[in-house]
């Protein structure tokens, strides 16, 4: 239905392209907003120059930088949370750090040839176990709010999550 390719662009934006067959667009709520963020993901790309096609040498003539924005959904900083890294069948206790950076991304505006700097954000989650951070990208993860969320995150919990169902329905 649609093929996703990465592409970077400023936080008002989710940073994967989505490029769409008109013939798979349905008169539904979903076919809506795919044809709407499709819309606005062309209007972006005719206003700006993605870092990853600077044509060297380019001219500048400002730089802004936007803040970083703590964009944390569903835990507060310091809540214990489980979390199953993708590709891996143990749920494990993380504790959850926030919001944190994952990259920095910039593009130019054609127009005024001001250079935008922002930074991607992704949840960070400490695992006791494994010494490391999990990225909230990299796994599926859930806060523990009593004694029930202690369980493990199996794959029929992944499958029933609406957005997973969502995907399937759309792929075929």
């Amino acid at each position: 239905m649609f093929k996703m390719r990465e592409r970077y662009e400023n936080r008002n934006f989710i940073n994967h392209r989505c490029t769409l067959k008109e013939e798979h667009m349905e008169e539904n709520a979903i076919g809506d907003f795919f044809s709407s963020f499709a819309k606005r993901m062309k209007e972006f790309d005719e206003q700006n120059t993605l870092e990853m096609d600077f044509k060297y040498p380019i001219t500048i003539k400002g730089i802004k930088k936007s803040p970083f924005r703590d964009m944390s959904i569903g835990a507060k900083k310091g809540d214990f949370v489980a979390v199953r890294p993708c590709g891996n069948e143990k749920t494990y206790l993380g504790l959850y750090l926030g919001d944190m950076p994952l990259e920095i991304l910039c593009h130019l505006e054609n127009e005024t040839q001001i250079l935008n700097i922002t930074q991607h954000g992704n949840p960070a989650i400490f695992v006791f176990d494994l010494s490391d951070i999990v990225w909230g990208c990299g796994s599926w993860w859930g806060k523990i709010k009593d004694e029930k969320h202690l369980m493990e995150i199996t794959d029929g919990d992944i499958q029933n999550i609406w957005y997973v169902k969502a995907l399937k329905q759309l792929t075929g």
